[in-house]
C-alpha cells in the first residue's frame, strides 16, 4: 500500500517547513545573526557590525567630501589588529619590528598584498573603508572611535615616532561596537584603492586612481587631526611601513552551514 501526505492537513506542510534542514541566509536579519564569532584558522574574535545607514566623511578637507550616507549589509570585523603571534602562523618568515615586538602588538611592516594574503588564507577579507570607517565610529557616529574631544589617554596617540611605539592590542577601552584600537597604535589597510569619493559616488567619472591603497585610524605617533575616523591616508600595495598593520573583515552570508 503506498502511503502519501495528504495534501488537505495544513499541520504536514508546517511541519516539513519547520524541519527540514533550510539554508541560512544571515543577510535577511540581524536577529539570526550572534554578536561574536571566533574565526578557526586564525582564532581572531569579531564582533558583528549591524545593517544600517551612518553618515561618513568629514569637512576637514577635501579627500574627506562630501559627506554622505551610506547603507551597509550587516558584517563581522575583527575586535583586534592581526597581532604578531597571529602572523606568524601565517608567515614563519615574519621578523618583527623594534616597534612593535610582544607576541599580542599589532603586526606591522606589512604591504597590502601580505594582508590580503593573509585574509585569503584566513578565510576573510580587508574591510572596505566605508565598513572600517562606520566599525570605527560606532554606533554614534564619533569623531574619534570613544567620542567626538580629543583625548590621548583614551587611545595610543599622541606618542613620540622614534622613542615609542605600538601596545598589545585591547590595552585601551573598545568603542560602542565593541572594538578595539581604531583610533591610534598602527594604521590600518583597507580593501580600497583610494579614489576621492566624488568617484566613489559616481562610478561613471574618469577619475578613478588605481595607485594606492587606503590606511585608516591612525598610529602611536599620530596627532588629533590624523586619528580622526574620516581621515583617509594612501600608501603604494606595495610599501612596508612601520607603523601600518590590519585587520580583516567578513560578510555575515559566508558564516554557518
Amino acid at each position: 500500500m503506498k502511503v502519501g501526505f495528504k495534501p488537505s492537513n495544513p499541520i504536514i506542510p508546517l511541519l516539513i517547513l519547520l524541519f527540514s534542514p533550510i539554508p541560512r541566509t544571515y543577510a535577511k536579519s540581524n536577529k539570526v545573526l550572534p554578536k561574536e564569532i571566533t574565526t578557526p584558522k586564525d582564532g581572531a574574535e569579531m564582533v558583528l557590525i549591524p545593517a544600517g545607514e551612518f553618515r561618513m566623511g568629514s569637512n576637514v578637507r577635501e579627500g574627506e567630501q562630501p559627506i554622505h550616507q551610506v547603507n551597509l549589509p550587516a558584517f563581522y570585523i575583527d575586535k583586534f589588529e592581526v597581532t604578531n603571534q597571529q602572523y606568524e602562523k601565517f608567515d614563519l618568515k615574519y621578523k618583527r619590528t623594534i616597534f612593535s615586538n610582544c607576541n599580542d602588538c599589532p603586526v606591522t611592516y606589512i604591504s597590502w598584498h601580505d594582508a590580503d594574503a593573509y585574509a585569503k588564507w584566513a578565510g576573510k577579507r580587508l574591510p572596505t573603508e566605508e565598513e572600517w570607517e562606520k566599525a570605527a565610529a560606532g554606533p554614534d557616529g564619533y569623531k574619534y572611535s570613544y567620542g567626538n574631544i580629543y583625548d590621548k589617554s583614551r587611545a595610543r596617540t599622541g606618542f613620540d615616532w622614534e622613542k615609542d611605539g605600538a601596545v598589545k592590542v585591547g590595552s585601551y577601552a573598545p568603542n560602542g561596537y565593541r572594538v578595539y584600537d581604531m583610533t591610534g597604535n598602527v594604521w590600518e589597510w583597507c580593501a580600497d584603492w583610494y579614489n576621492s569619493y566624488e568617484y566613489k559616488l559616481k562610478p561613471e567619472s574618469d577619475s578613478k586612481s588605481e595607485i594606492y591603497k587606503v590606511v585608516r585610524g591612525g598610529a602611536w605617533g599620530s596627532d588629533d587631526y590624523f586619528a580622526r575616523t574620516a581621515k583617509r591616508f594612501k600608501f603604494e600595495p606595495k610599501i612596508r611601513f612601520f607603523s601600518v598593520g590590519f585587520r580583516l573583515a567578513k560578510s555575515p552570508v559566508a558564516i554557518g552551514p
